[in-house]
């Protein structure tokens, strides 16, 4: 069990006690429905609590939640972006109308998630052709040094955004792609930024 939650039950204990000593392990105990043995084996990390359990703890103390496993998404899969020239791509725009399969991920914060595959090596430093890409389409302003899908001109692209030249540019191990120069961002719609990459799904 890791020692942070063994000390953050010890803490608890001790701010739900009096006169500076902690809740007994039995009152503790059944304020969560189990046993003052269970709490017993808690804090000396014999076993830890299920997943019930900390739904209970976080109901005393709301900073439980960190202790929670991670849960995986079941998100969706959609068709190929391009990682090289850009490619027509309205169900990016529309990605319900063709969903394809989901994939579970897990580790994700809060956001609106969908999954593309690569086509294309322009961006094989990250991304090879033929990965998985997670992407945020709830995350559509444009940070330098970061991964986006961009929409120009009805067709979409997996590129690194940079604002000093702006560009949107390549990062890949293929030397003969050329970053697409931009005098402005007008014409160009950010679908999403990419947050993680996948290998193999």
């Amino acid at each position: 069990m890791p020692k942070s939650l063994i000390h953050r039950l010890q803490e608890t204990r001790l701010a739900l006690g009096n006169k500076g000593k902690p809740l007994s392990q039995t009152r503790f105990g059944e304020m969560i429905g189990v046993s003052q043995a269970a709490v017993s084996r808690w804090e000396k990390a014999e076993d830890q609590p299920t997943e019930e359990n900390l739904l209970k703890l976080i109901e005393i103390e709301p900073s439980f939640a960190e202790f929670l496993p991670i849960r995986a998404q079941n998100l969706p899969v959609y068709s190929m972006v391009a990682a090289g020239k850009l490619s027509a791509a309205p169900t990016i725009e529309q990605a319900h109308i063709a969903e394809l399969k989901r994939l579970p991920v897990a580790g994700l914060p809060k956001g609106q998630y969908f999954i593309l595959q690569v086509n294309g090596d322009s961006m094989s430093r990250i991304a090879p052709d033929g990965a998985y890409i997670v992407v945020d389409r709830g995350d559509r302003t444009p940070i330098t040094g970061k991964c986006y899908i961009f929409m120009v001109n009805g067709e979409a692209t997996f590129k690194r955004y940079r604002a000093k030249p702006l560009r949107l540019e390549p990062v890949s191990f293929n030397l003969d792609h050329d970053p697409i120069e931009l005098d402005d961002l007008e014409g160009i719609s950010v679908v999403g930024r990419v947050v993680k990459v996948f290998m193999d799904l």
